[in-house]
This record gives structure tokens, sequence and C-alpha cells, in this order.
């Protein structure tokens, strides 16, 4: 090895050492509280400027102040952000608030210029740096594995609730590892600031970029931590010495400097498992249940009854059990409350009837045993009427005469006699929005006085205003109505503001600007096709990273940015004129944002946002709608930034560095990420706050406010209904208009013309086959559900019986097997599609959207389906539901169980599915409640639908169930 071999080995060695301890940090931290810190890179940056402000600005001997900062500022605040992000759900936006606020603070009081006075304080031995690195690794390891402390860590990282039972103090845990992650920070911090530029922003991006290490190792293994670090950092020091002939050289060195930036986004593409929670849709978590369930008791089936005959009772072991005589009529359910003729003649003519009873939603909770002994005396009777009632108004040009032995199919559709209004959003939110959207209504005058204020004045200092707030409108897009995580929006409108004025030379600046926005909205794939499969952590990262790489390698290097002019467009170039083409500019922003906001797309994004499977679940194309949003985000980014360059008359690099993603995610986050409010007051605040003379205060303010909002804001709660004065209600009786919250009007209208169709052909699993690692949870299963038969699938906790499911409604994709529905092979089709081939489904745990109404959810089914009206088929359905009442207008957060329960189901109904699979509909149910959501699903089956129940009561089983089949050992036994 010669001697510049091995010179670039040992300073490839040094700067890998100083990547390995961000990786034990960021690992230990991860495991004990299950949050990437974010801030990681900041608490590095403002330990290293601690440091030199104590030894070289104060004169403190060497070992004292590092003890001081390494010590007591570092684990100090760790402990404050462990104070912080409690919540895990808040902790990733905590850890950007914490980001922002440090780099702000170390901008007001060292300032942003480079300090190249940083103390050293180890050797400058690349060796030493090394052992540092082993012994505190090593010392990791050994607590982690040998100490009492160490177990509970690992307890906590397990099963955090299950160690809480346990006697374990987990705040305790996660407050030491966050002061052992920031000691870790520190130490990184103080080791690279001798050797990198130390200012504000270069060195928290450049501890961002070794995060790859840690992600590279998926959070759990510090060896591979550390060795990838090793293995980056010399072969980074190695392609410093190779330069070769023609334009590849620009781009190598590039490479070799930016090296850990192609790590990190390689590793976020590419790893799977880091930040991604476990869906609910498997059968993880249960391998306790499953490890017991061979030792459990045999328990007893239920009896299955039919025209006076029974099934035997017997263990698991026996599935199927089948009725011997036509499961219609059905004599027993008339012990439950339904209504025989004679009992019905005699409900239509009882005289003095104004209104229709209560149904069993509305009543008390009679215990089922007593509506078995009484019938009559049960409301069940006439809700189950009105059901059955409702249910032959549904679609009567749907069915036809049925053969001996076999149902027919009714699509649910409208009465043709009563057919209301479609439901529009707006005409939704008008009749439920209190006082907070009416003066969010009445903000938009202030803020367009003061926006077009500076056309009076002059609008020199207000120029970035406007393009600011369009950029930041692309974060209402894409974070707040569509809930995605994008801290890479900077990198975008850098790429526009760059495309832009290489396009003005050789084209008009106005083509040039709109070009620039065409050719980069495509870009937004970059993070919209990553961001299909990843959501949480693992999108947040996949966007940092391309954000990052954006700016590392195209607006920060010379062949890219050299000889770029900026140019104002013709009739533009004084300050109002330009002023005035970006007010004109944000207008159409606004507009355009506001119409994607509204209408069928603005309630699947909400979906989307609030609840991704059960979104897909409603038929919602989940995918193609992040498509959309990362496209229009990008678009929306690039000519905000386009702007931006346009109106400083130069492109700067540095305006569109990563950390500005994160300052304007963290400023958009503290007003309201779905609110178009935010955008401009947004970007007038950031504006206002940094145009002193002192750097550093908007990043101050908006972590400040960033945090203090993470820790105290209440919970959410839904609107109020708003409540119309005394002169309202004059007025509206004058003027003949309906008062809040009425459902609305009916009117007659030609019923639509459907095509008449046979009842499908049953949904069939064949042979269906997945394994979790060593667990088999599918072995060869064969399940046939057919029409017109409600079919229940019971067996012990840790059977198999969610993943089945979740194979048959496509959130799970079997090792091996078929399922077909109508001969068709729908193995492959995703939820969304299976959805809308007529495959319906609700979740175990509810699955509904909290920012929207219960009549948008509904709508959501019957948009998103196979429905040709949907305005007809939602009032069909809430009525069907009884859900036709003021609580149509009622937003989701905040409603009971039971109301969610009869919400999800009615927006599976509305799609018109022939095939319904219910996860544990009766979960959360009064008495009551149960009864009713019975007979409405004996009456589905009746219509034709093909059901399919897992459920664990076994009085509903055995009441609803034509055929049941018991499940276990991830198999259906014979």
């Amino acid at each position: 090895m010669d001697s510049l071999t091995y010179d670039l080995v040992l300073a490839g060695l040094a700067v890998g050492s100083a990547a390995a301890l961000t990786g034990i940090g960021l690992i230990v931290t991860y495991r004990a509280t299950g949050v990437l810190n974010l801030a990681h890179g900041a608490i590095a940056m403002i330990c290293a400027f601690l440091l030199r402000q104590l030894a070289v600005g104060w004169g403190w001997p060497l070992p004292l102040a590092a003890c001081v900062t390494l010590l007591i500022a570092a684990p100090g605040l760790g402990l404050l952000m462990s104070l912080l992000a409690t919540d895990p759900t808040r902790a990733l936006v905590a850890s950007i608030g914490a980001f922002v606020l440090l780099i702000g603070v170390a901008g007001l009081v060292w300032g942003t210029g480079a300090r190249p006075d940083a103390p050293a304080l180890l050797p400058d031995d690349p060796w030493i740096q090394l052992a540092t690195v082993c012994v505190l690794a090593g010392a990791v390891t050994a607590v982690t594995h040998r100490t009492r402390f160490g177990r509970h860590l690992r307890a906590v990282v397990d099963n955090r609730a299950l160690a809480e039972l346990g006697g374990i103090d987990a705040g305790r845990v996660a407050a030491a590892g966050w002061a052992f992650g920031a000691f870790t920070a520190g130490l990184t911090g103080v080791l690279l600031a001798p050797y990198v530029r130390l200012d504000p922003y270069g060195l928290p991006l450049l501890v961002m970029e070794v995060m790859a290490v840690a992600v590279a190792a998926r959070m759990r293994s510090m060896p591979v931590a550390v060795g990838t670090a090793l293995a980056l950092g010399v072969t980074q020091s190695q392609l410093t010495r190779f330069h070769p002939p023609g334009s590849l050289d620009p781009l190598l060195q590039a490479v070799g400097s930016n090296l850990f930036v192609v790590a990190l986004l390689i590793a976020a593409l590419a790893v799977r498992g880091v930040g991604d929670s476990v869906p609910p849709t498997t059968d993880r978590g249960k391998g306790v249940v499953r490890r017991l369930r061979r030792s459990e008791p045999p328990i007893a089936a239920p009896t299955v009854r039919g025209a006076g005959t029974s099934a035997p009772t017997s263990a698991w072991g026996r599935s199927v059990f089948r009725r011997r005589t036509p499961p219609r009529p059905r004599p027993h359910l008339r012990a439950r409350g339904r209504a025989r003729p004679q009992d019905t003649e005699r409900a239509q003519s009882a005289p003095g009837i104004a209104a229709p009873d209560p149904t069993p939603w509305q009543t008390g909770t009679t215990s089922r045993t007593d509506r078995r002994r009484n019938p009559r005396a049960a409301s069940g009777a006439r809700a189950l009427r009105r059901v059955r009632e409702a249910l032959r108004t549904l679609a009567p040009h749907r069915t036809r005469t049925a053969a001996p032995g076999r149902r027919t199919h009714a699509a649910l559709s409208t009465h043709a006699a009563a057919a209301p209004r479609p439901l529009t959003a707006s005409r939704t939110r008008s009749a439920t929005s209190g006082a907070a959207p009416r003066l969010r209504t009445l903000a938009w005058v202030p803020v367009f006085a003061l926006l077009l204020l500076p056309l009076i004045k002059s609008p020199h200092a207000a120029l970035p205003v406007p393009a600011l707030a369009v950029v930041l409108l692309s974060l209402v897009v894409v974070a707040g109505r569509s809930g995605q995580l994008a801290l890479g929006q900077a990198a975008y409108a850098g790429l526009g503001a760059l495309f832009a004025a290489r396009l003005s030379g050789h084209l008009p600046v106005l083509v040039a600007l709109l070009l620039a926005v065409a050719l980069v909205a495509p870009l937004g794939l970059l993070t919209g096709w990553p961001a299909i499969r990843r959501r949480g952590l693992a999108l947040a990262l996949t966007t940092l990273a391309v954000g990052t790489a954006v700016s590392r390698f195209v607006l920060d290097q010379p062949y890219a940015t050299s000889g770029v002019t900026v140019a104002r467009p013709a009739g533009f170039g004084s300050d109002r004129a330009f002023y005035l083409l970006e007010l004109l500019a944000l207008v159409a922003a606004l507009l355009s944002v506001a119409a994607l906001r509204r209408g069928r797309t603005g309630r699947a994004l909400a979906a989307m946002r609030d609840h991704e499977q059960g979104a897909a679940a409603s038929g919602v194309p989940v995918p193609r709608l992040k498509l959309l949003a990362f496209t229009l985000g990008a678009a929306l980014a690039a000519l905000g930034g386009a702007l931006l360059s346009l109106g400083a008359n130069a492109f700067d690099p540095t305006a569109y560095e990563p950390v500005r993603s994160l300052l304007w995610f963290a400023a958009l986050m503290i007003l309201g990420a779905d609110t178009l409010l935010a955008a401009p007051v947004a970007a007038a605040l950031l504006t206002v706050l940094d145009s002193g003379s002192r750097t550093g205060l908007a990043a101050t303010a908006v972590g400040a406010l960033a945090l203090l909002l993470t820790r105290f804001r209440p919970a959410l709660r839904p609107p109020r209904p708003r409540t119309p004065t005394p002169l309202g209600e004059r007025a509206r009786a004058r003027l003949r208009l309906p008062a809040p919250g009425s459902p609305p009007a009916a009117r007659r209208a030609p019923a639509p013309s459907m095509p008449d169709l046979d009842p499908p052909s049953p949904l069939v699993a064949h042979q269906l086959r997945l394994a979790y690692g060593a667990f088999t949870a599918l072995d060869g299963v064969d399940l046939t559900v057919e029409p017109g038969r409600v079919t229940a699938l019971i067996g012990p906790n840790g059977a198999g019986k969610s993943t089945l499911f979740h194979c048959l409604c496509g959130t799970l994709r079997p090792a091996s097997g078929r399922v077909t529905l109508a001969g068709t092979d729908i193995t492959r089709r995703s939820a969304h599609a299976r959805t809308r081939l007529g495959v319906a489904r609700t979740f175990q745990q509810l699955a509904v959207f909290p920012s929207l109404t219960v009549a948008e959810q509904v709508r959501i089914g019957a948009e998103q389906g196979r429905v040709r009206d949907p305005g007809r088929t939602v009032e069909s359905v809430l009525h069907l539901l009884d859900l036709d009442g003021p609580v149509r207008n009622r937003y989701a957060a905040g409603l009971p169980t039971g109301v969610l329960r009869r919400v999800e189901l009615a927006r599976a109904l509305a799609g018109q599915p022939y095939v319904l699979l219910l996860d544990e509909p009766a979960a959360g149910l009064d008495t009551a409640e149960a009864h009713h959501l019975a007979g409405l699903l004996a009456d589905l089956a009746a219509h034709g639908t093909a059901v399919l129940v897992v459920e664990h009561d076994l009085d509903l089983v055995a009441d609803i169930a034509d055929t049941v089949h018991t499940m276990t050992a991830g198999r259906i036994a014979p």
C-alpha cells in the first residue's frame, strides 16, 4: 500500500468514525423511543458551537469545556426532547421543530458565517477516533445485553405496553435513550467541527446525510452501522484520487464528496422495515397467542339451528355446519323480533302513528333473551320491517324472478319516487360549519388587503411573499390534503428556478416559466412512486433523501448552475409590475388548490389522509392519488421557486437547501396544513421575520411554536353545528331556506337505467398459502363465499382468520393459491380494484375518516364503486341504516362506536357490492344494535349478496350464518 492510499484510508477512517457515532446514537434513540431523531444534526451543531464558545470565546480549559458540553448540555437537550416528544405520533414533527429551532438559535447567537477555529477534542489520529468508536459501541452492546437497564430497554423495544404492565418505567428508559443519543450527537459534532465547515447550516446537513448508516442497518444493528460507516468513509476518500477525462470528472467528484447522500438515497429506497409500522392487516404481533394455541382447551362451537334441526356441538376441529333445509324462510328469526305477516299488517293498520317508531339504534338496550321471549315487545320488528321495505325499494329494476332454490341480487339504488338532490361537499359543510369556518372566510379579507398593500407603497421587500406562498401551497396539497410527509419540496422549487433560468435564454420568460413547471411536474414521481408503499417515517426519509440528492448533485454543482442568468419577463421589469404578476399566479394557484379540495377528488384525498387502508377499501385508487398529489405539489413548488428567483433577479442555490424544506414544513404545520389561508400567512411570517439584520429569527420562532404546539396541542374536536340567531331564523323563514342540519329536500326524478344483471359467481379461495418467516399463517385454505348466503368464519386468536380475510379483500397477497370472483382470477388485484369489482369490506378496528361528515363518507363509497347516480344511492343507504337525520351532517370525530359501525357499513353498501366481507362487525355494539345488524345481514343475503363474517360473538353467528367454518392453525378443518 503506497503512502497516498494509506493516507486516504486514514482520512476515510476519521470520517467513518464520526459517521459511526451518528449511527450508534440514532439506533439507540430509535430502539428506546421508536423515533428517528431528525434533530440529531442540529444537536451536534449546537454542541460544537458551545464547545468553541467555552474554549475559544471564554477561555475555559478544553477538558472542562468538553465535560460541560458533552456531559451536561448534550444530555440535557436529549432530556428536553424526551419531554417534548411524548406522543409517538407527533414525535417526528417535534424533532423537525427542534431541528429548525436549534438552527435559528445558532444563527441568532453566532451568526451564519463559518467558524474555522473550532477546537480539536481528540488528536488528529484516525486510529484514536476509531478506537473511541469501538469502545463506545462495545459499551453500548454490553449495557444492552448484560445489564438490567439493557433488559428493560429490549423489553420496551419489543412491546412497550407489555413492559409497562411488567413494572418497567418506559418513560425513564426512553429518556435515557434520548440522553444517550444526544450525547453521541454532541460527540459527533465536536469531532467533525475542526475538519468541516462549522456554521448553522453546513454541519447539521452533514450529520443528516450520514444518517444513511443507521438506515442501512435498519435502525437495529450497531455492528452493521459501524461497518457501513467505515466502508463509506474509506470509499469516499479513495474516490478523490480518480480524475477521469471529459465530462465525467465533475460528476465523479460530486459523487466522491457526497457518497453518504448517495447511500442515504439508496438505503431509503431499498431498505424495507425502517419506519414502516406493521399494518393492521397482518397477524404479526400475535406470536404469543400462536405459541399458546395448541395448549388451549377445546371450545364448543355454536349450534347452528335450522328448521327443527340443529348441528352437533364440537371442538374447533369441527369446521362446517350446513343447514339441512333451505335457509329461508327461517322460522327462528321471528324469535329474534322479525315481524311475521300478521304482525306487519297489525303494525301498519295501527291508528294514531304519526312518525316511525325509533329503531334499535336509538332505543334502549333490552337483552336478547327478553326479545326472544317476547318478540312483540321489542321495537326490532318495526325496525327490521323498515329495513326490508327499504331493500325492496332500492333497485327493483335489477331483480329477476329467481329460479327455484336461487335468490336474486338487488343492487343498492334509490327509490324513483323520492330521489333527493345529490349531496355536495360545499352543501354539507355549509350545514355543519360553525364559527371557525366563518372566521377563516373573514380572515381572507385582511390577508388580501395586506397582499395588495405593497402595490401602493414600494413592493420590493414583499416580493418573496406571493412566490413563497405558492411553494407552501404545494405542501398544502401533498402534506395537508393528502397526508404525505414531504420534506423535499425545496428541491423542486430549486429545479423550477434553474430550468426557468436556463430556458429563458432561448424562449420568452413567461413561456420558459410555464415550460419549467411542465418539466418539473413529472419529476414529482421521484417521490410519488416510492410513496405508494411507504408512509410515516419511511416516506419522510425518502423525500428528505431525494431533496438532499437534488440539492447536492444539481443545485450545488457548477456544471449545472454556472453561467445562469435571470431576467424578468418583458413588461414586468419593475417591482410593482412583477409583484402584480406574482399575485395573479398566487390567485390562480389558490383557485386550483381550492377546486382540487372540493368534489370527488378532494373527498378521496381526505379519505386517503385520514385512513389509507379504509380509503382503499372504499375503492379510492390510493397509488394514483399519491402520484397525483406529488406531481401537483412538484408543479406548484417549481412555479413558486421560479418566481422567487425572478423576484430576486438571481439564482441562489442556498435559497433551496434541504433546511428550507424543513423550515417550510414546520411553518405550515403550526398554521394548519390543510388550510389554504396558512400558505400566504406563513409566507408573510417567514419573510417579515427574516427581513431584519438578525438572521435566524424566523427559524427560531417557527421551531419554538412547532415544539409548543406539538407538546400542548389539545385533541381535535369535531366542529360544532351552527346555531342560528333569532334574526337568522326570521331571515331563513322569509327566504324559505332550510334550517341548518336538515336533510336536503327530496325531488322526483326518473329511475336510472341500470343493466339487469344475474348474481355473480361466488368468491372462491383456492389453496391459499402465506407464511411469516417460519410461521405458516395459511396452509392450503379453500373457502367459498356463495351469493345469497351468510358464511361465518370462527376460530381462536392467531388461527389465521384475519390473514385469510385480508387475502380475500386484497390488502395481503398470498404466497401461492388463487382468489377468483365470477371465474376471474383477482389474486393480484389491489384492494381498491376489488372494491370496484364488487367486493366490499369493513374493518375490525374502525376505519372511518374523522375529517369528513357521515354523508360524505357514504358518498365516497358510492362515487368509487359501481354506481351511476351516487346522490340517489347515498340517500337510500343513509335511510336504510337510519343515518338520514341530523347525524348525516356530523363529522365522524366524536361519534359513538355504534354509529361509526353503521357509517362504515353504509360506506361499504353504497358501492353496490356483490360480496360483503365483515371483520367482527358487532364489536362495540350493544345488544339492540347487534340485533338490528343481524336482521340487516339476513335481508342483504336474501337479496343475493354474498356475505362473509369473521366474528367472535357465537350467538350472533348462530343467528345469522347459513354456513360456519372453523379455522385453526392456518387451516379450515374438514
